[in-house]
């Protein structure tokens, strides 16, 4: 199923595929544009529904897969000399590289920091 889609009149439908779930959004078109201040902010939502913080390490998470990823095509890096760099397993590697899989030690996203020459950084706010 498309992320966005009409469902009927000026109704539409936004769809974000969670580890366990799915989130919705359903907002409405006025005059071509979206109504300004109707409803509530996605973020919002997605608290008032207990996803927030899921959503937030989700995206996360696959930042970091598509900047390693890229990394990767840009050095000409196979993963077993992306791994030997990061100083990890290679199945390691496959689960940071999986958008979708959380089963990733802080450890070895701060290894992966360092190898993209960037810092890690985990706050409580």
């Amino acid at each position: 199923m498309p992320l966005v889609r009409k469902l009927e009149g000026d109704l539409w439908e936004v769809r974000c595929r969670l580890p366990d779930s799915i989130a919705r959004v359903v907002f409405t078109l006025y005059g071509g544009t979206m109504r300004k201040h109707i409803g509530s902010y996605f973020d919002e939502f997605l608290k008032e529904e207990g996803l927030l913080g899921e959503s937030e390490a989700t995206a996360a998470k696959r930042v970091i897969a598509f900047q390693l990823s890229q990394f990767m095509k840009e050095h000409k890096l196979s993963k077993s000399e992306m791994a030997r760099r990061i100083q990890t397993s290679r199945s390691a590697l496959d689960r940071l590289l999986d958008a979708s899989n959380s089963s990733v030690t802080l450890r070895t996203l701060d290894r992966a920091a360092q190898v993209l020459g960037r810092q890690l950084r985990i706050a409580l706010i």
